[in-house]
């Protein structure tokens, strides 16, 4: 027997527990929390978030539902129309804005807009001053384009403005979409037409419409999906990242749209995608930023006001698939962020997570430490503690018997405190995970050998979980370089004949040598199973079916067509 191996070390591609083979391997897919696998040969705990607390002042409110910067202050919506500023600390309510609820923002003209939906808009000057309320239009999304501001009212008409002033709007087209559903929704944004010019477009709930400024005048795309009721819910279900316009179309499902000359290519990268993920993830997504580096996205279940035990995690996208930076088990949404904000705090990621009880706190990681490979980083804060899941590896074939004899791991900055605790469990079990050995608590390379007395795990299919801790030191963390597990394949025990076919005569049937050749070639091409018959040393007759293979033999020359031939039947 040869031993095999397999082996973990780049998890890049994304989310996806794969429990069945397609295309492209089985080790491709996988699931984790708490986890940074945005590198090659350095899985790590995913980064620390940082708590800015709750306002110490004013009324809270239950959720933050929108965050943005003015200026160098970070400017917090909490509940919708609260506004707070957080420099390193709270201040007061800076603002009450009308009663319709914020989910996103707009700067332009060194101002920031509040959309209010059915009360008009609101924007702000400086970030410690009151918003100026304007009562028309009814704006349910901003967007700036060639130097102006962009609006569209609740009835799907567009504004354009200058300055963004009570007043100044100029009415456009109206898109041609029905707006009486019970949730209708309209978000614009930038991106390519089909001659390659940046263009307003408005994604809605019967699809995405691009506007012609030449003609005034909204034109459908050839992208079309079926009214998403939640979608008024959901503060941006489209973005822009990396030369492709991202759309939410459902819950959980994200197309990529790709303009490319006159051809709109369309791609899915759902985080179900290929296989699902676990049930840590069963929720949806609220809300879309990016760093043109990474496309992030805010993923809960829940609602504002219960208190149940449900995952909320800040995901991110790189171009290949999901991975999952923060987890906190937790109830609601995350409507505030994730914003992706530079000041003089740094470069952050912004996002809410809901406390026990209901109430909204500011979060952040930092953008900066989190884009150096945590190999050479020492900045980096981790996360206390978290997990990757594999997914279920059969080698290829699902229905051979194995035995898994070790595996073999190097974890960096491993110590008492930095840990990696490797564990398994076989054959599509769904139950709790079995632990391989200790805690790896070494830099070198360790090997943990499967059974009592070394003599190995019998498997058809193996699942790997790798769990990581940390200690007190928020920027120690253990690294894992690579993971690999040996194992033995063991065919089935199968009988094998070797038989001597001497047809250098007649045979007793009569047959003639060359009858017997072509007897030979006949069953070798035969493509189903043939019985074979003899008798033992008892006098009794056995027969098995049996496939003929391997003719090995030596023929005579010219007319002569005796032969003799060795042929295996299994």
């Amino acid at each position: 027997p040869v031993i095999s191996t397999y082996s973990v070390s780049d998890l890049r591609d994304g989310m996806g527990l794969l429990r069945y083979p397609i295309s492209g391997g089985e080790n491709k897919f996988w699931t984790s929390q708490n986890m940074n696998t945005l590198w090659a040969n350095a899985i790590t705990l995913g980064p620390l978030n940082t708590n800015a607390g709750r306002p110490s002042t004013g009324s809270p409110g239950l959720s933050i539902t929108a965050i943005d910067v003015l200026g160098d202050t970070t400017i917090v919506v909490f509940q919708g129309n609260q506004i707070f500023n957080f420099t390193t600390v709270w201040s007061g309510i800076i603002d009450t804005l009308p009663a319709d609820m914020v989910y996103t923002t707009k700067l332009f003209n060194s101002r920031i807009f509040y959309p209010q939906i059915n009360s008009g808009y609101s924007y702000q000057t400086a970030a410690g001053s009151a918003a100026t309320d304007v009562a028309t239009p009814l704006v349910w999304s901003f967007e700036v384009l060639d130097n102006k501001i962009w609006a569209l009212d609740n009835s799907f008409t567009l504004h354009a403005s200058t300055s963004g002033d009570s007043g100044s709007w100029q009415p456009k087209a109206r898109i041609p979409v029905d707006y009486t559903p019970t949730y209708p929704y309209g978000q614009l944004v930038v991106y390519d037409n089909a001659a390659g010019e940046l263009t307003l477009w408005a994604l809605t709930h019967s699809g995405p419409y691009l506007y012609d400024a030449d003609i005034d005048k909204w034109i459908q795309s050839r992208f079309r999906h079926p009214y998403y009721q939640t979608g008024l819910n959901v503060p941006r279900p489209g973005i822009v990242y990396r030369e492709s316009l991202y759309v939410q179309t459902r819950n959980r499902e994200i197309n990529k749209l790709t303009m490319t000359g006159d051809h709109l290519l369309i791609d899915k990268i759902d985080i179900d995608l290929p296989d699902g993920v676990t049930t840590d993830y069963t929720g949806r997504f609220q809300n879309f930023d990016s760093d043109n580096k990474l496309l992030f996205g805010s993923l809960s279940t829940g609602s504002f006001v219960t208190d149940t035990a449900l995952n909320q995690s800040l995901v991110a996208y790189n171009g290949k698939g999901w991975h999952v930076l923060v987890t906190q088990v937790r109830n609601s949404q995350m409507y505030g962020g994730p914003k992706v904000v530079t000041n003089s705090l740094g470069e952050r990621c912004y996002f809410s997570f809901t406390e026990s009880g209901g109430n909204s706190e500011l979060h952040h990681i930092n953008l900066l430490t989190l884009g150096v490979n945590p190999l050479v980083s020492t900045t980096q804060t981790y996360a206390a503690s978290g997990f990757v899941e594999l997914p279920y590896f059969s080698g290829g074939y699902e229905a051979q018997q194995k035995v898994a004899i070790a595996c073999r791991i190097k974890v960096a900055g491993a110590s008492a405190n930095e840990t990696v605790q490797i564990a398994y469990r076989i054959d599509r079990s769904t139950g709790s995970y079995t632990n391989l050995g200790s805690a790896i608590t070494a830099t070198t390379e360790q090997t943990l050998r499967f059974g009592t007395n070394n003599v190995g795990l019998a498997f058809k299919s193996i699942q790997f979980r790798l769990t990581l801790a940390r200690g007190a030191t928020t920027t120690l963390a253990p690294k894992i370089e690579y993971f690999a597990m040996d194992y033995i394949r063991l065919p089935e025990v199968r009988k094998g004949f070797q038989v001597t076919i001497d047809a250098s005569d007649a045979a007793p049937d009569g047959q003639t040598p060359q009858q017997q050749l072509e007897n030979i070639w006949t069953a070798v091409e035969t493509s189903t199973l043939g019985t074979f018959a003899y008798r033992d040393d008892t006098g009794g007759t056995r027969s098995y079916l049996v496939k003929v293979m391997r003719p090995e033999g030596v023929e005579q020359t010219g007319y002569d067509a005796r032969n003799e031939y060795n042929v295996f039947l299994y």
